[in-house]
């Protein structure tokens, strides 16, 4: 499986739903990060073209400033948007920029050709008790009225401190919540005060692991599902 993971809009999770969601559940995975500080030229696109086919499973990881770039090379590589088996558009609540971000990248696709069932939108940071569908009205405003996406109320990503907390941490969380931790049985050998903090920070932080690691396996069974119609629900 090929997946491109990107937005218009910054601030929408896009490396960390790479790190988090989809590298975890995509065996043997490789993830072609696009430069956040260079922009494409014509041989890095090409090389970038290359390393997606170079694995059976892929993910480009595109910066939001890179995004223009990369839709206009799936039109100078013609049909390039279909080695891809769908375009993940993380999206945020909270920010009239970022939805409407996410509504430029959904029409930007829909202009080169990438069909609806293919432009899966996952509703990434939302507020616990927050109502989804008050969250993302103007986005589900636009699906009515175009029905050039779709998305699924079960692809939805809640805050957890988790990811604040492992925000520069490579690993991904079922590696860090398979660490051996125990509070009751290890920290009275550790003399340091320093490494104590550090350690009862890490074994609290561990606890929210299993919690986080099973919303995202619901996200990914949600975005992999083939949609059979194009009313909204992945």
């Amino acid at each position: 499986m090929k997946v491109a993971v990107l937005n218009y809009a910054a601030d929408v999770g896009k490396t960390i739903l790479t790190r988090h969601l989809l590298r975890p559940r995509l065996e043997a995975s490789d993830v072609c990060s696009v430069s956040p500080f260079s922009p494409l030229d014509g041989q890095s696109t090409l090389d970038l073209m290359q390393k997606v086919h170079r694995t059976q499973n892929a993910i480009l990881d595109v910066p939001y400033w890179q995004t223009e770039a990369i839709l206009q090379s799936f039109v100078e590589y013609r049909g390039a948007h279909k080695d891809y088996d769908f375009i993940l558009v993380p999206t945020t609540a909270g920010s009239d920029r970022v939805l409407r971000g996410t509504i430029s990248t959904i029409l930007a696709l829909q202009k080169i050709g990438v069909p609806a069932e293919r432009v899966r939108v996952v509703f990434n940071g939302l507020k616990r008790r927050m109502d989804v569908f008050k969250a993302f009205a103007p986005l589900y405003g636009y699906w009515d009225a175009e029905r050039t996406f779709v998305w699924n109320t079960a692809a939805v990503i809640h805050q957890s401190e988790l990811f604040r907390q492992t925000v520069h941490c490579e690993m991904a969380f079922a590696e860090f919540g398979e660490i051996p931790i125990d509070l009751g049985e290890d920290l009275p050998a550790i003399e340091d005060a320093e490494d104590r903090d550090a350690y009862v920070k890490w074994g609290v932080v561990q606890r929210m692991v299993p919690g986080v690691v099973a919303e995202l396996d619901v996200v990914f069974r949600t975005l992999v599902r083939a949609p059979s119609a194009l009313l909204g629900a992945i």
